[in-house]
């Protein structure tokens, strides 16, 4: 197995250090980032990143949920920031090698943790 089909690449441009995707994310517009929230309940923009809180049954249940959204991640090549106490979650995107701006990649992780955390367990 290459490099490239190790990580799912298509086109990779070799560095001494790292591997960079040719398939650069694309910046979310202030008009497509409006209608990608409204099928995005409780997440919001807060200093350039998609932000969401979930409040669930127990701490076992948040872990759990970290443990799912890390493996949803890690196939994504695109990681969150993530906090936990307790009970509560609090998810924070932004993509990294776009200067910290949003993107289709934080769109696509958000509805995927989406899929993952219930609505009923959501604060």
């Amino acid at each position: 197995m290459t490099r490239a089909n190790a990580l799912n690449f298509t086109k990779l441009t070799a560095s001494p250090f790292f591997v960079i995707s040719s398939d650069m994310s694309h910046l979310i517009s202030d008009s497509e980032l409006e209608v990608a929230l409204s099928g995005l309940p409780g997440w919001s923009v807060e200093n350039d990143q998609l932000v969401k809180r979930y409040q669930l049954g127990s701490f076992r249940e948040a872990v759990a949920a970290i443990v799912r959204i890390s493996f949803e991640a890690e196939d994504a090549n695109h990681h969150p920031e993530i906090t936990n106490a307790y009970n509560s979650l609090e998810i924070r995107l932004c993509t990294h090698d776009a200067g910290d701006k949003l993107t289709d990649k934080d769109l696509k992780l958000a509805a995927k943790i989406e899929e993952i955390v219930s609505p009923e367990k959501e604060g």
